[in-house]
């Protein structure tokens, strides 16, 4: 069994070779040049680096189709070294698949050749999940039914299923769903309407599924963690060490009792007279968000990294940290922190919807920050600036997945396309938003890969002990 994976490597390489496109051997153009982060302070927290761009010897590191990116780092053929792997976005049952780029350098100082190939099950089957709208496949290793092998999992848009490859020493099996309650898997979704979005009957409780795993509440087992269009929650896994099942979505709250705000926290008058309207009111302030909870100030108690879409001047951080604290009521978090800024720019980062993966890069024993960034591009592979750096409600675009140069092909073409702009002037907005030029009917986001490496903070954090916590204060 140890040659297995050696020879499994071997019997892919004509999928390998099959998964490059010519495309593939274009280069990019016009990469931005990111100003000068400073790291907000957070005691026992990793200082990142400036983001460097993780790209290959013989050609380059990217997601094509609908741009998005989703690293993760996992030994795929078994040689000791960690490979990087990213989810795509694509609309359909399949195409919204994973691909490996095989560490070629050592695990100090990883290398990439660029050339890839689709991750396959045990069966040799593409492992994807269905997407229809707004998400890809966001790869989580876990080893959630604790038999000694890590699982590959990955939340969906709707109807919010987790999709659940068991590891084993052949592999990765052939994809379940993990048990959740409340859900109603009858190929149709969950699209009916409750009273909340704790609610499982309720659309707004499944849509936007994004997922992230650590133990909550020190049980032992793996919970769920999920963002989305809404508030961030957390379902604990009310199942056995060997059978997992997650219960119903509880929000994460803050010392106040309060859902967390990543932005724009709601006033007391602004949520009582939402109530008043039977109105809901956000308390993330974020929409396509997810969740990534790591112990990143090693102080022995979870944290949380979030990110979102990051398409709005109001909100502006990329990443937000919020704290985890130990309280008499159990885990509760501190108000966001920007986990890095850049003083006096008008956006931290380039592009939008940053994906992350917490990682020793590296090797040195420090905890270090690997981004996949949705960057727009124009004319094949030139990255805009303009776009770039400004936000997509700036130009009144749509995210990544309703890009204009998709829905050009999808309309027939460039000249089709500005003919019909010719006919009817208001399908102008439609395709190029705010722009002019009609070089942005072929704007395309694809998804690209730094990395920030950590290092050691000569401050240690204390971590807070039995911490005062106000009663959950909303339904």
């Amino acid at each position: 069994m140890k040659q297995l994976f050696p020879l499994l490597a071997i019997a892919l390489l004509p999928g390998l070779l099959q998964a490059q496109s010519p495309d593939d051997k274009v280069r990019s153009t016009g990469f931005p040049v990111f100003p000068k982060i400073i790291n907000t302070v957070i005691p026992g927290a990793p200082l990142l680096d400036q983001p460097v761009l993780i790209t290959g010897t013989q050609q380059e590191i990217r997601t094509e189709k609908h741009g998005l990116a989703y690293p993760a780092f996992f030994d795929w053929n078994k040689d000791g070294k960690m490979d990087l792997l990213l989810g795509e976005f694509e609309t359909g049952q399949t195409g919204s698949d994973i691909k490996v780029f095989l560490n070629e350098g050592t695990n100090k100082a990883p290398r990439y050749s660029g050339n890839y190939f689709y991750a396959r099950d045990a069966r040799g089957d593409t492992m994807t999940s269905y997407q229809w709208c707004c998400i890809g496949t966001h790869p989580r290793f876990a080893d959630l039914d604790n038999d000694g092998y890590l699982d590959m999992l990955s939340g969906q848009y709707n109807p919010g299923l987790i999709n659940w490859w068991r590891g084993g020493k052949d592999g990765f099996a052939s994809r379940q769903f993990v048990d959740q309650e409340g859900l109603v898997n009858n190929g149709k979704g969950n699209l009916g309407s409750g009273t909340s979005e704790l609610d499982p009957k309720d659309n707004r409780y499944w849509n936007y599924t994004s997922a992230g795993f650590a133990d909550f509440n020190g049980d032992g087992l793996t919970d769920l963690f999920v963002g989305g269009f809404g508030e961030l929650k957390v379902a604990l896994n009310t199942g056995t060490r060997e059978q997992p099942k997650f219960g119903l979505r509880q929000y994460l709250l803050g010392l106040d009792g309060l859902p967390l705000s990543v932005v724009g926290k709601p006033t007391a008058e602004e949520v009582k007279k939402a109530g008043e309207e039977r109105r809901s009111v956000s308390f993330s302030g974020v929409i396509k968000s997810f969740v990534t909870p790591v112990d990143w100030d090693n102080d022995g108690v979870l944290d949380l990294l979030v990110t979102h879409l990051y398409g709005d001047k109001k909100t502006k951080d990329p990443v937000v940290f919020f704290r985890g604290v130990k309280t008499t009521l159990g885990l509760r978090f501190e108000a966001a922190k920007p986990l890095f800024t850049v003083p006096d720019v008008y956006k931290t980062f380039p592009g939008c919807q940053p994906n992350i993966t917490v990682v020793d890069y590296n090797n040195d024993g420090v905890k270090d920050l690997v981004i996949g960034l949705s960057l727009p591009t124009v004319n094949g592979y030139a990255i805009d600036s303009i776009a770039s750096w400004g936000y997509l409600k700036d130009f009144g675009l749509q995210a990544p997945g309703k890009d204009p140069g998709r829905m050009t092909e999808w309309e027939g073409g460039l000249e089709k396309v500005m003919k019909k702009i010719a006919d009817k002037p208001e399908y102008k907005g439609y395709f190029l938003g705010k722009f002019t030029d009609y070089k942005y009917l072929t704007l395309r986001h694809r998804g690209y890969v730094y990395v920030m490496l950590g290092k050691k903070n000569p401050q240690k954090a204390v971590p807070v002990k039995d911490a005062v916590a106000e009663a959950v204060r909303i339904d």
